[in-house]
């Protein structure tokens, strides 16, 4: 039995050498693994970092865009205002031009008119030059015939 003991003990010992070198592998790999995760978890960790910076930065530029098509709207609406003034006052000088073209006809045609009366006027003034002319003609020839007479 003793020799049969040795053999055990001698098992036991290759195990427990052997279990306690395959434990020892089992934590260092154990170990690496824990540490590979620490250094992917650092990894993330610093690219959650630079993608929150990145949002940040999108953030700050989505609000200065924000800010600037604020300050665009706010011009175009200024602007619209002024656009708006301009039509008034263009409405009200076309709103003139037309009183003043209906002036300009009515003086034209009053100016016709007169210029007929006028016509008018001077035919009567040689019609009547006329019977005027007639008549000291006339005149003058009973003159002279009675002048004729009286010698």
């Amino acid at each position: 039995m003793k020799f049969k003991n040795k053999i055990i003990y001698a098992v036991l010992i290759i195990l427990l050498i052997n279990t306690n070198y395959v434990f020892a592998e089992k934590s260092d790999s154990i170990k690496n693994e824990i540490e590979d995760n620490k250094n992917k978890i650092e990894s993330l960790e610093e690219e959650k970092s630079n993608l929150n910076s990145e949002i940040q930065g999108k953030k700050d530029e989505v609000s200065d865009l924000e800010e600037i098509i604020t300050e665009k709207e706010n011009e175009l609406y200024a602007l619209q205002v002024e656009i708006s003034e301009y039509q008034k006052q263009i409405d009200n000088m076309q709103s003139e031009i037309s009183e003043l073209i209906n002036s300009i006809n009515e003086s034209k045609l009053e100016v016709e008119n007169k210029e007929k009366y006028v016509v008018e006027l001077k035919e009567e003034e040689n019609r009547i030059k006329e019977l005027l002319d007639a008549r000291i003609r006339s005149v003058y020839k009973v003159d002279l015939s009675k002048g004729s007479v009286r010698q």
